[in-house]
């Protein structure tokens, strides 16, 4: 079942409402939290969302279960990695300030999890993911977003330039790695920390009524030093999520299944709508690593290939 939830509104005052059950949350362009409405099973939560909506800001507090058991099944999960995770803990806050010309959000959130302890086997490049060996972390995003498209994430009619800025960083207890050092000695390093940065710009014009030319760019650092103590890879939320028309913003390089770590990738569209036809994108990717010593991953978080790979796409 994807979503069944009680819904309270106007509890005590105008704009309050209170939410309990399985619920999607999708905030901004989905791409922290979204409802992956692209796959066959989406994303949804079991939690509480208690929310206030008014005119000039809306303020949403939420507290739900990352994943649902071991095997990391939907619609509750699965969360970024590929390994088994068992429950995962998810909470935040997204506040957003409106105006007529442009909104402007702020957000935190948390995860709380037990997550697999790392390993680079000796010789290699490649970190591996225990799925036995599990420890509590905790990873905490702090970012915000502004855009001029107000009405319902889309440019509001008589306009025709839009834009979209959005910046986070993360902190929080990463899991220990274990590898090999210098000398030949088998080392963990147990006080990890992460230090994720994101960053995405995107803006578009309208040509004519039905025709958008737009460019968009990411960057998101990966890490240098994969057995040092700073993780400056980001970590993508729960699940993947993945945008769409018009905008195409979401996720890079989606026929080569491409994710928000260790990305640096402009973009260039072109946009069709039509009321008739429906909507018809075109876009070109440029996908090459933001850190070279880091490796490609996929959309839903994990690594697939060595740090060796250094290629653009």
């Amino acid at each position: 079942m994807r979503e069944a939830y009680l819904q309270f509104r106007n509890v005590g005052f105008s704009g309050f409402g209170v939410q309990a059950g399985r619920q999607v949350l999708s905030y901004g362009d989905g791409r922290m939290l979204g409802g992956a409405n692209w796959n066959a099973n989406g994303l949804s939560f079991d939690g509480v969302l208690l929310k206030y909506d008014g005119s000039f800001l809306s303020s949403h507090v939420f507290a739900v279960q990352g994943t649902t058991s071991a095997s990391n099944n939907p619609p509750n999960g699965p969360v970024s990695e590929s390994t088994v995770l068992g429950n995962s803990y998810l909470g935040g806050m997204y506040n957003t300030l409106k105006s007529d010309i442009a909104w402007l959000e702020l957000y935190g959130i948390g995860i709380s999890r037990y997550i697999g302890a790392d390993s680079i086997a000796a010789g290699t490049n490649f970190v591996s993911t225990s799925s036995t060996n599990l420890q509590y972390t905790s990873v905490y995003t702090f970012g915000a977003r502004v855009t001029n498209r107000t009405d319902n994430n889309k440019l509001p009619a008589g306009r025709r330039w839009d834009f979209t800025l959005e910046a986070a960083f993360q902190t929080g207890n990463a899991p220990d790695i274990t590898f090999t050092d210098t000398a030949g000695n088998l080392t963990t390093n147990n006080a990890r920390k992460y230090n994720g940065k994101l960053f995405f710009a995107q803006t578009g014009y309208k040509v004519l009524d039905e025709v958008r030319v737009g460019a968009h760019v990411y960057y998101s650092p990966g890490t240098e030093d994969r057995t040092g103590s700073a993780i400056n890879t980001f970590q993508s939320m729960p699940g993947p999520r993945f945008g769409g028309f018009p905008y195409l913003n979401v996720f890079n390089g989606i026929s080569e299944n491409m994710g928000l770590k260790n990305i640096f990738t402009p973009a260039l569209t072109i946009g069709y709508e039509s009321k008739k036809w429906g909507d018809f994108v075109l876009s070109y990717f440029y996908e090459n690593k933001a850190t070279p010593q880091d490796a490609w991953y996929a959309i839903s978080g994990a690594q697939n290939s060595s740090a060796t790979s250094t290629a653009a796409r």
